[in-house]
């Protein structure tokens, strides 16, 4: 059979396990799944596609082109899998039916295989709708958690160590500044950690002041032995 292939906008996927399976139609990057097993007497295959209702509340992006994208399904299958078939929509409208050519038309799939379809469609549904909700707590919980933990991190303005020097208008002086933390019960001192700097400010202009970083991370100790050496202009 030289049956060409489907154009490039849209894929149509077949997953089979065993005896079931999903049919995967995916297009400008968003995808359907439907489930699908084999069916009895005529119906070769039997593929949840569900019913209009059902694509306008799941699939609201596709639902005006549900019959555009169920004969895309259908003729894709047929191509690749059973190209002596034909396709048709059940009675119910929720399950596209893989007919032998030939075959009258089925009004719907065995009870049991109506059933465990059904389930199982509704099933994929149902895990879909959960990992949606499951993504969005962990969201609000991680955005929760940060806020939580720049909320309750105390940051300190430092102190100054050893003496000033002057230079002109100028007045430099040692700072030593713990570093932000998140206080604990059981919180190691030992551990702190402290940054040190020289705060530069006017003699003639409280307001005129910078802050130049000289070291990160250092222990309490080390960070008390900031000291200026000298000041040239």
């Amino acid at each position: 059979m030289n049956a060409k292939g489907p154009p490039a906008n849209y894929r149509v996927r077949i997953v089979e396990n065993g005896r079931d399976g999903e049919v995967i139609y995916e297009e400008a990057g968003r995808a359907l799944s439907f489930y699908w097993t084999f069916g009895a007497g005529a119906v070769v295959t039997s593929i949840a596609v569900g019913n209009a209702a059902e694509w306008r509340r799941d699939h609201s992006w596709a639902a005006d082109r549900r019959d555009e994208i169920i004969a895309r399904i259908g003729a894709e299958v047929i191509r690749r899998r059973a190209p002596s078939c034909r396709a048709e929509i059940d009675e119910t409208g929720r399950h596209l039916n893989i007919l032998a050519d030939g075959a009258p038309a089925a009004p719907g799939p065995a009870p049991a295989r109506t059933a465990a379809a059904d389930f199982v469609w509704r099933l994929n549904k149902a895990k879909s709708k959960m990992s949606m909700i499951v993504l969005v707590l962990a969201l609000v919980a991680g955005a929760a958690l940060l806020a939580g933990r720049s909320a309750l991190t105390i940051k300190t303005t430092g102190t100054p160590i050893g003496v000033s020097a002057r230079a002109g208008d100028f007045i430099v002086t040692p700072i030593s500044r713990l570093e932000p933390y998140i206080p604990s019960p059981d919180r190691n001192h030992g551990r702190d950690r402290y940054a040190t700097g020289l705060l530069i400010h006017s003699a003639r202009d409280a307001g005129a002041r910078r802050y130049v970083a000289v070291s990160e991370g250092m222990s309490g100790g080390d960070a008390a032995k900031l000291r200026i050496a000298g000041v040239n202009g």
